[in-house]
């Protein structure tokens, strides 16, 4: 047998590991084809470094109705996988998520006492599986899905769901041990033939319970195992060639299975590495060889909403609000105050916004923001809007301000300008936007939106005269403040994020009257691209901003205090 067709058949059966539908006898002969054939790894690290495959491949798998509510995942058949791997793309995605892949399930027991190397109890030692319920999707998008997980659902063994966006919370039980589980889109699942749960890649957050009776339970990557302890929270996360773990409570143990050529951070062996509660590491593969590993803080807000602000609150300082009062918007919204479902213009008396559903104001007295809750599902209308129209402040030149904080990648539109709706339309052409500023997700279509990027779309209500629809160059942040501006200046349309111009094109059309003010959701009467997250410091010119001026009101604002932790996820810049 040539080498070329081992290797064909080591990654069919690597394939196959995946799904739970090897032996254990098969599982070991490929930890040691691994672990001894340089090639091999390289051959599948190489393609797992193809983040963008997946991401192309995660874009255009799903089937959207425009709805905010969970949608439900159509679970994948054994032999629908077989037949969707004859597809490169497919095939390609599924092969980087091999590589980092974590595996959760197995208990371990410590080996001679050593805590640092235990001895995995394989599935088949325990005749009870676990049983994998979802308890709970929030502003979920699941891939190839029209209809809705039901509470309660249990996963069946072979099944595989793809959440594109939002949160969704399992609960994993066995005779011998329990665990929660979150995983935040874009993440995929696999239920493997032992019942137990597998992330292909994205992230996940998992408490293990005290009350067990394991020693331990292991994660396991292609690479890497990570043992941990009842009683640990940590979150795992997987893209391309990029691992990180970060352990909130207990202590994780980690064992690496690959040939690596850097020194050990915080043990005597290389090999062998211990992460004590507070701290994370982060790994990386090239050329099939883990190069580096870095230790750091560890950062609940990379997993997890509940600890919301990541990389530290936003501070608006008195400089910053009279420099913008100086630059002259002739509607500046400071979100101190709601009363009466009214968010107050801080430059004249109209162009308030008006409150509609479950939008409010929180915060600290001076430094209040917008709050779009990701803790709640958008079932009904949530947004801002003016009654009055704003646009014929918007026919030449004009500059869009803002602070914002999403919970997660999302589709969703942060503010636009619009004919107002009386009712649904029926057509997309019926559509009547002039303006959208927007964040990308996963679940909008190629045409529509990137992901993770920033859309400033720009255009006229005639559908025959095109416009601007540009995207940022660079990712926004989750869970970090970022101060975005949209500036149209003559015939150019820029973006600018944190004082830099991440964006450009041309911008010939100009808006039509008639238009008011939507923040938080697409339109006045349809609930769709739903934003999550916090918006402050709204403020809309008739002018144009110069870049200096960008700069000084990005700099004015106390973004990030200097003992808020820093955002750390090396995952999130995929």
């Amino acid at each position: 047998m040539n080498g070329s067709t081992e290797h064909r058949r080591l990654l069919q059966l690597w394939l196959a590991s995946c799904d739970g539908e090897v032996s254990p006898g098969e599982l070991a002969e490929l930890k040691l084809a691994l672990g001894s054939d340089r090639e091999l790894r390289q051959l599948v690290a190489s393609v797992a470094q193809d983040v963008s495959v997946m991401e192309r491949y995660l874009a255009g798998g799903a089937k959207s109705n425009g709805s905010d509510r969970p949608q439900r995942a159509v679970p994948t058949s054994t032999a629908d996988k077989s037949r969707g791997r004859q597809h490169l793309a497919t095939a390609a995605c599924v092969l980087a998520a091999l590589l980092l892949g974590v595996f959760v399930g197995r208990s371990t027991r410590p080996s001679n006492g050593n805590p640092e190397v235990a001895t995995v109890i394989e599935g088949g030692a325990n005749p009870e599986a676990p049983a994998v319920r979802l308890t709970e999707a929030l502003h979920c998008v699941w891939s190839e899905s029209s209809q809705y997980w039901p509470s309660e659902t249990v996963l069946q063994k072979g099944g595989s769901v793809e959440l594109l966006e939002g949160f969704a919370k399992f609960d994993v039980s066995s005779a011998d041990w329990q665990a929660t589980l979150q995983i935040e889109g874009p993440a995929a699942v696999v239920i493997t033939s032992e019942g137990l749960p597998a992330l292909r890649y994205g992230k996940m957050l998992v408490s293990l319970s005290d009350q067990t009776a394991v020693d331990s339970v292991a994660i396991e990557l292609p690479y890497a195992r990570i043992c941990v302890t009842p009683g640990t929270e940590l979150g795992v996360g997987a893209f391309g060639s990029v691992c990180e773990t970060h352990v909130f409570q207990g202590v994780a143990n980690l064992e690496l299975l690959w040939d690596a050529d850097f020194e050990a951070v915080n043990s005597h062996s290389s090999s062998h590495q211990r992460i004590e509660a507070g701290t994370s590491l982060v790994h990386e593969v090239a050329d099939g060889t883990v190069r580096n590993i870095r230790q750091g803080t560890a950062n609940r807000g990379v997993f997890d909403t509940a600890a919301f602000m990541r990389g530290g609150p936003l501070v608006i300082t008195q400089p910053y609000v009279e420099e913008v009062i100086q630059s002259a918007p002739f509607a500046y919204w400071r979100f101190e105050d709601a009363t009466g479902g009214l968010i107050q213009n801080e430059m004249q008396d109209q162009y308030h916004l008006h409150v509609h559903g479950g939008v409010t104001v929180t915060g600290l007295a001076g430094n209040r923001y917008a709050y779009f809750s990701p803790d709640e599902p958008a079932n009904g209308p949530r947004y801002l809007s003016t009654a009055e129209p704003i646009s014929s402040a918007l026919l030449a030149d004009y500059c869009i301000e803002m602070w914002v904080n999403p919970s997660h990648y999302q589709t969703s539109t942060l503010t636009g300008v619009m004919v107002p709706e009386k009712r649904i339309p029926r057509r997309p052409s019926d559509f009547k936007h002039g303006l959208l500023i927007e964040l990308g997700g996963f679940s909008g279509g190629s045409r529509l939106m990137r992901p993770k990027r920033i859309r400033y779309l720009h255009r006229s209500l005639d559908p025959d005269v095109d416009g601007a629809s540009l995207f940022t160059s660079s990712n926004y942040a989750v869970r970090q403040w970022q101060h975005i501006v949209c500036n149209r200046i003559g015939e150019l349309a820029r973006v600018y994020v944190n004082g830099v111009k991440v964006g450009e094109d041309e911008c010939a059309t100009p808006l039509e009257e008639g238009q008011i003010a939507v923040v938080g959701q697409l339109a006045n009467t349809r609930v769709e691209r739903c934003f999550c997250g916090k918006i402050d410091e709204l403020a809309i010119y008739d002018h144009a901003l110069p870049p200096e001026e960008i700069q000084s009101h990005f700099a004015a604002a106390e973004a990030f205090h200097s003992d808020s932790p820093t955002p750390t996820s090396r995952i999130d810049r995929n």
